[in-house]
Protein backbone atom coordinates (compact mmCIF):
# COMPACT_ATOMS: atom_id res chain seq x y z
CA UNK A 1 0.00 0.00 0.00
CA UNK A 2 1.23 3.55 -1.01
CA UNK A 3 1.95 5.90 1.72
CA UNK A 4 -0.23 9.12 1.81
CA UNK A 5 0.98 12.52 1.44
CA UNK A 6 0.59 13.32 5.34
CA UNK A 7 2.37 9.74 6.16
CA UNK A 8 5.15 11.24 3.86
CA UNK A 9 5.33 14.82 5.45
CA UNK A 10 5.16 13.32 8.84
CA UNK A 11 8.07 11.23 8.56
CA UNK A 12 10.04 13.62 7.05
CA UNK A 13 9.18 15.87 9.88
CA UNK A 14 10.37 12.94 12.45
CA UNK A 15 13.57 12.30 10.83
CA UNK A 16 14.77 15.94 10.53
CA UNK A 17 13.29 17.01 13.78
CA UNK A 18 14.98 13.94 15.91
CA UNK A 19 16.48 11.20 14.27
CA UNK A 20 18.42 12.58 11.77
CA UNK A 21 19.55 15.54 14.37
CA UNK A 22 20.68 12.63 17.62
CA UNK A 23 22.83 11.12 14.47
CA UNK A 24 24.40 13.85 13.08
CA UNK A 25 23.72 16.97 15.06
CA UNK A 26 22.12 19.89 13.92
CA UNK A 27 21.53 20.43 10.05
CA UNK A 28 22.20 23.75 10.10
CA UNK A 29 26.51 22.54 11.47
CA UNK A 30 26.19 19.29 9.79
CA UNK A 31 25.13 21.60 6.25
CA UNK A 32 28.21 24.09 7.16
CA UNK A 33 30.56 21.50 7.42
CA UNK A 34 29.56 19.43 4.41
CA UNK A 35 29.88 23.28 2.72
CA UNK A 36 33.35 23.38 3.46
CA UNK A 37 34.43 20.29 2.48
CA UNK A 38 32.55 21.04 -0.81
CA UNK A 39 34.02 24.34 -1.20
CA UNK A 40 37.52 23.35 -0.57
CA UNK A 41 37.25 20.58 -3.46
CA UNK A 42 35.29 23.01 -5.91
CA UNK A 43 37.95 25.43 -5.45
CA UNK A 44 41.17 23.27 -5.76
CA UNK A 45 39.30 21.70 -8.88
CA UNK A 46 38.44 25.59 -10.09
CA UNK A 47 35.23 25.84 -10.15
CA UNK A 48 34.92 28.78 -7.93
CA UNK A 49 36.23 31.54 -8.24
CA UNK A 50 35.96 34.98 -7.19
CA UNK A 51 35.67 34.28 -3.41
CA UNK A 52 32.29 32.47 -4.38
CA UNK A 53 31.49 29.92 -1.76
CA UNK A 54 28.28 27.25 -1.10
CA UNK A 55 26.05 28.38 1.70
CA UNK A 56 24.38 25.12 4.09
CA UNK A 57 21.05 26.31 2.17
CA UNK A 58 22.61 25.48 -1.08
CA UNK A 59 24.20 22.00 0.34
CA UNK A 60 20.45 21.33 1.38
CA UNK A 61 18.90 22.09 -2.31
CA UNK A 62 21.95 19.97 -3.64
CA UNK A 63 20.78 16.97 -1.42
CA UNK A 64 17.51 17.58 -2.87
CA UNK A 65 18.85 17.31 -6.31
CA UNK A 66 20.30 13.88 -5.67
CA UNK A 67 17.50 12.48 -4.25
CA UNK A 68 15.62 13.50 -7.29
CA UNK A 69 18.25 12.19 -9.36
CA UNK A 70 18.09 8.42 -7.91
CA UNK A 71 14.06 8.77 -8.51
CA UNK A 72 14.99 8.32 -12.31
CA UNK A 73 15.76 4.60 -11.61
CA UNK A 74 13.39 3.27 -9.10
CA UNK A 75 10.60 3.83 -6.58
CA UNK A 76 11.38 4.19 -3.46
CA UNK A 77 9.72 5.77 -0.96
CA UNK A 78 12.58 7.19 1.41
CA UNK A 79 13.94 8.94 -1.80
CA UNK A 80 10.52 11.18 -1.35
CA UNK A 81 10.77 11.34 1.91
CA UNK A 82 13.85 12.41 2.24
CA UNK A 83 13.44 14.82 -0.50
CA UNK A 84 10.60 16.56 1.55
CA UNK A 85 13.08 16.85 4.83
CA UNK A 86 15.95 18.63 2.63
CA UNK A 87 12.89 20.98 0.56
CA UNK A 88 11.87 21.78 4.77
CA UNK A 89 15.26 22.15 5.71
CA UNK A 90 16.71 24.31 2.74
CA UNK A 91 13.40 26.56 3.06
CA UNK A 92 14.38 27.52 6.98
CA UNK A 93 17.98 28.12 6.05
CA UNK A 94 17.22 30.68 3.34
CA UNK A 95 15.35 32.60 5.98
CA UNK A 96 18.32 32.59 7.76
Amino acid sequence: MAATRIEVLEEAKKIISTTREQEYGSPETSFMEIAEYWNLYLSQQGYLVDGTSLTRGDVAIMMALLKIARMNHFFKLDNFIDLCGYAALAAEMEED
